[in-house]
């Protein structure tokens, strides 16, 4: 019988498997064998010289070749993404699908900002068969990104207070479209949105459901996506270290844009150090502790913000880019 595969697969499908690597092979981390430097604080991207700007410029489309050829050799997979607004799951999809043989579906068959879809049958209820990933950020970080999201673009995809105030305490409604009298889910306040969505995933995790908390990604990139995609079937990783980019991500959906950056500096640490609480009054972060469902904080390894915000008070104060 005929082969089906075009001539020349072999030597395509070997250059795929020799840019990635299944997890706890012996392939070093890095390509030249060595280990791995310690990453360098980043550099803009304009302060970078011609040729080393060129160099990530190609790292990129490489990645994209090697994505698509493997898109046309069956070796593409797909895994489902969610999380709330500015949850980090733009800065998860990029990751995912410049590093791995993965493709993060966003909004194909699911709103990514909301729960999965209920599909029932004639035996009840149908999963969807495709792995999920949840990303999930602290509560008082997701707060305040949220707030800044709708000030900023004033999305039609969500209705909530503007003002900082009486943001926390005001319903939040989000949509599933633009059109008009679309299928919409009401929240008590956004609070009420981060507990309902995360205890939905969590209510499936360790099975369908890996959970990737910002922080950590923040924190640790490279361990964070090697360990949350571990269990996903056939994966295959890059070997070199998986690292965060110098610059904040744009808003997407299904498409990584070819110049998926905003201008100016991925600042980490604003998040890492938690400078954000610096916008919250006393009484903002005992409401946010005492809406948010304790079991939920719980299990996703989160508490209490009082000591961090007069920590973070003595911090300089810088303003939030887009995350």
């Amino acid at each position: 019988m005929a082969s089906h595969v075009p001539q020349g697969a072999g030597f395509f499908k070997s250059k795929i498997e020799r840019n990635f690597r299944r997890p706890g092979s012996s392939q070093s981390t890095s390509h030249d064998g060595h280990a791995t430097a310690e990453r360098r604080p980043p550099i803009h991207r304009a302060q970078r010289p011609l040729a080393i700007r060129r160099s990530c410029a190609n790292d990129d489309l490489r990645s994209h070749r090697i994505r698509m050829a493997a898109k046309a050799y069956g070796m593409q997979k797909r895994v489902k993404l969610y999380g709330i607004f500015r949850s980090g799951t733009n800065l998860t999809k990029y990751l995912i699908e410049k590093f791995t043989n993965y493709e993060c579906d966003a909004s194909t068959g699911g709103q990514k900002h909301l729960f999965t879809p209920f599909n029932w049958g004639e035996r009840g209820y149908i999963p969807d068969p495709r792995p999920i990933l949840y990303c999930v950020k602290n509560p008082h970080a997701a707060m305040y990104s949220l707030f800044r999201y709708a000030e900023k673009v004033k999305f039609s995809h969500f209705d909530c207070a503007r003002d900082w105030d009486k943001f926390l305490q005001s319903p939040f409604i989000v949509k599933l479209s633009h059109s008009s009298n679309p299928p919409s889910f009401y929240f008590k306040n956004p609070i009420q949105y981060w507990n309902s969505i995360s205890y939905h995933f969590l209510s499936m995790a360790g099975g369908r459901v890996s959970v990737i908390r910002y922080e950590d990604m923040l924190s640790d990139a490279d361990e964070t996506i090697r360990s949350a995609t571990a269990l996903l079937p056939e994966i295959l990783i890059r070997p070199d270290r998986i690292t965060l980019p110098e610059s904040p991500m744009r808003r997407m959906g299904e498409v990584v844009f070819e110049q998926p950056f905003e201008d100016g500096l991925f600042e980490t640490d604003w998040y890492r150090q938690r400078r954000y609480l610096q916008n919250f009054a006393k009484e903002q972060i005992e409401f946010i502790d005492l809406e948010a469902e304790p079991s939920i904080m719980s299990r996703l390894g989160y508490g209490s913000a009082i000591a961090s915000r007069d920590q973070a008070a003595d911090e300089p104060g810088t303003s939030e880019t887009s995350r």
